[in-house]
């Protein structure tokens, strides 16, 4: 072999591999590298170009692969001996290479050494290249501008004919200049379902989906095959019994000895196979996205639910230590120093204990209220509430438990709701407290009809709401530690007043100060007897 120089084109997407096989190849002597290029329809256009003696195409590129391409490559340049190179090389892969016309498969691994010992061994010699000795290295235009002979194409072409006929997983055909079917593969009849008999002499066209028709793309497709030297794309095509199925198409400008352009060769291969598993992965991605967003969604509830049981233990430790002092400290005043302290100091630290005392007793019922309303659901003992009267006992009791006794009444006789006395009266107590420490005295508690509805309102001298803190004034926690109390007061009064089907809101006071207020249904015409209800926070109905 020693003498003939080889002509040989690389086509792997690798430009690193490129550049060490061709130094490799041409520093033995035997071989001149006429083009690189790093995809299959790279590797068509440069065998049509060049036809070269030996084509090393690698496997796996992007876009068109080697195995896609091969069945063009031996449509533009039949004489050309194609070896492909892999990483993954194996019997199955021979296989399908042999199949579509590869004269041999190299394992890259293998080394450079082992490539040039391979494409050295017998039957390297391309059909229709020039005998050995022919060409030199001085003179290797010869070699080149050989033509093959009608007697020594007609072997080569009688086996891609055979080849082209095998090939089943690929519909490979020719197509003339307008477009029309020339020839058709077993391959062709499997995934469009026309005969030869059936498509030969139509247009091809008749594989474009009915919109693709009306824009002209299938002419479009061979004016950029016939200007670039290729044209290929993915797509929906149609089978003759009119279902669509996503194919790769590659289309190939075809040119005589002479250089005329003479039709084109067309590859098409179903790939609903692959596009379904993109979809899934797809699909996949899109459902673990909502998972990924389901669960960022629960673990921020944990911490909401952390924070707030945080601070839930913050403000109960914090409001029960003053009155818990006041308590210790009284007592233990009153014990150790009776004798000494005269009637007007006894007179205080009684009232501070009973101050102190009712303090605790309205932390305990709303910690308790509270827990209950966290548990989504809550017992209500309804019955006919005279209203006056429940607003009577709450400001007593406010004035006996204050220093600041200006605790105003102003009720319309004869009001009435249906309720848990209990309850009401939390709420109402919870919003003359709210009054009586964060407002100014004097505190003035109200109630009048409103059509279908009783209103209390208790409003207060004060600075009023600041308008940062309105939005979430009702909300759990809101105001406990900044302004002093729980935090849990007027969560409580919202929750407690829609619970008897009515609502909570604060409004800014005529005068200046804060208007609280509750809206309740008055109370109509009903049965003795009520019984107990069930209040569901989740539905915010009443369950009997």
């Amino acid at each position: 072999m020693a003498g003939v120089i080889r002509t040989l084109v690389v086509v792997d997407d690798d430009a690193a591999m490129r550049r060490i096989v061709r130094m490799h190849l041409e520093a033995t002597g035997g071989y001149r590298v006429l083009g690189e290029g790093s995809d299959g329809a790279a590797a068509v256009e440069l065998v049509r170009r060049h036809r070269p003696d030996l084509l090393l195409l690698d496997v796996t590129m992007p876009g068109t692969d080697g195995l896609a391409a091969l069945p063009e490559v031996k449509a533009a340049s039949p004489g050309t001996r194609v070896v492909l190179l892999t990483a993954l090389a194996g019997a199955e892969l021979m296989a399908r290479a042999t199949a579509l016309g590869a004269a041999d498969v190299v394992d890259k691994a293998s080394g450079m050494d082992a490539l040039a010992a391979r494409l050295s061994t017998p039957g390297a010699s391309t059909p229709g290249a020039s005998t050995p000795g022919a060409s030199t290295p001085e003179a290797p235009e010869a070699t080149r501008g050989t033509e093959p002979s009608a007697t020594e194409l007609r072997p080569s072409e009688d086996s891609y004919r055979s080849l082209v006929e095998a090939v089943k997983d690929y519909a490979i055909f020719m197509l003339g200049v307008d477009g029309r079917v020339l020839t058709w593969n077993p391959g062709a009849e499997r995934i469009k379902g026309y005969s030869a008999d059936e498509i030969i002499g139509r247009h091809f066209r008749t594989f474009y989906p009915p919109e693709l028709q009306l824009e002209g793309h299938p002419e479009h497709e061979l004016e950029i095959a016939l200007r670039d030297g290729h044209y290929e794309e993915e797509g929906w095509r149609v089978r003759k019994d009119g279902s669509r199925f996503w194919a790769n198409v590659l289309i190939t400008a075809v040119y005589d000895s002479g250089g005329e352009h003479i039709g084109f060769a067309k590859v098409t291969r179903n790939m609903d196979e692959r596009r379904q598993m993109l979809l899934e992965l797809e699909e996949a991605g899109i459902a673990l996205a909502a998972a990924n967003a389901e669960l960022a969604a629960a673990n921020e509830q944990l911490r909401a639910k952390a924070e707030d049981q945080a601070e839930f233990l913050a403000v109960t430790a914090h409001e029960l230590r003053n009155p818990v002092s006041v308590l210790s400290g009284s007592a233990g005043l009153l014990v150790r120093h009776w004798s000494e302290l005269d009637e007007h100091d006894r007179d205080e630290l009684i009232g501070s204990i009973t101050a102190s005392s009712q303090r605790l007793e309205r932390l305990l019922a709303d910690l308790l209220t509270a827990s209950r309303l966290g548990s989504d659901a809550m017992a209500l003992q309804l019955e006919k509430v005279d209203v006056g009267a429940l607003l009577a006992r709450s400001v007593a009791a406010a004035r006996t438990g204050t220093t600041a006794p200006d605790v105003r009444l102003d009720a319309e006789p004869g009001l009435a709701v249906i309720g848990d006395p209990g309850r009401l009266a939390q709420a109402v107590d919870n919003l003359i407290a709210n009054a009586l420490r964060h407002g100014a005295p004097p505190v003035c508690v109200s109630a009048s009809a409103d059509g279908d509805n009783v209103l209390i309102t208790v409003s207060d001298s004060g600075e009023g709401v600041p308008a940062a803190l309105r939005p979430r004034l009702f909300q759990r926690f809101a105001a406990g530690r900044r302004h002093g109390g729980t935090g849990l007061g007027l969560f409580i009064v919202r929750e407690l007043a829609r619970a008897h089907g009515g609502d909570a809101w604060y409004a800014p006071a005529s005068g200046g100060g804060a208007c609280f207020g509750l809206s309740l249904p008055a109370a109509q015409p009903a049965p003795d007897t009520l019984g107990d209800h069930v209040f569901d926070r989740r539905t915010e109905a009443d369950v009997t």
